[in-house]
């Protein structure tokens, strides 16, 4: 049964440009690049998104919702390397 078929689709880049088949799953760095994203250190992605979900440094500082998976590392720090090497996000990137 084909992507479309099945209801996936396919994503576009910001031109409207298919790029990726959604039942493909390759997510290669071409498709990944060509949809608009960078690499980026996983860290700083979790940063961004609770910044995108609470919408300022303040609220997600103050987010509730400790069952979301992300909680823990919302600080872009990871609690479970306390008292080891800490990774941190750096602060001028979010």
């Amino acid at each position: 049964m084909s992507a479309d078929a099945q209801g996936l689709g396919k994503l576009e880049n910001p031109r409207g440009e298919a790029v990726f088949d959604r039942g493909d799953r390759e997510g290669t760095r071409r498709t990944l690049a060509a949809l608009g994203h960078r690499r980026s250190p996983c860290l700083r992605a979790i940063r961004a998104k609770c910044l995108d979900c609470a919408q300022s440094r303040k609220e997600v500082r103050l987010c509730s919702v400790t069952d979301c998976p992300l909680w823990p590392f919302r600080m872009g720090w990871n609690p479970w390397l306390a008292g080891r090497a800490v990774t941190r996000v750096r602060r001028g990137s979010g």
